[in-house]
């Protein structure tokens, strides 16, 4: 977890397609362990996928697949959830739903993100 966020999410951040890869990874490794949705955050996976959804606006890969593993670990915890709201994943959700050529599975998906982070 700590390479993913780390090592690969940094040094490939321009690179979409092992961004996109990397977000999936974490979405599954956080599917189903609380210990591993407690490693992600502490190795600063949601600072890591939020800027990935910002850099990687128009790709579909990334946008699902960080947005996802977000949604996972919102419906975990009110306080990972706090720290998506102070890492701004608000306004980049906000510009996910303003941009015409994200698909629509997408943008249900944030919308979702979204909700959950309203009840906070």
């Amino acid at each position: 977890i700590e390479r993913i966020t780390g090592d690969v999410m940094d040094v490939h951040r321009q690179d979409a397609a092992v961004i996109a890869q990397a977000a999936g990874a974490l979405r599954n490794l956080a599917l189903n362990s609380d210990d591993n949705k407690k490693r992600i955050v502490a190795a600063g996976g949601i600072a890591r996928l939020v800027q990935a959804l910002d850099d990687h606006a128009h790709s579909s890969s990334v946008q699902d697949n960080a947005s996802w593993a977000l949604m996972v670990l919102a419906w975990s915890q009110r306080s990972l959830r706090r720290q998506m709201l102070d890492a701004g994943v608000v306004k980049t959700v906000q510009k996910i739903l303003a941009d015409e050529t994200v698909v629509e599975e997408t943008k249900e998906r944030v919308r979702t993100l979204l909700s959950k982070l309203e009840a906070v």
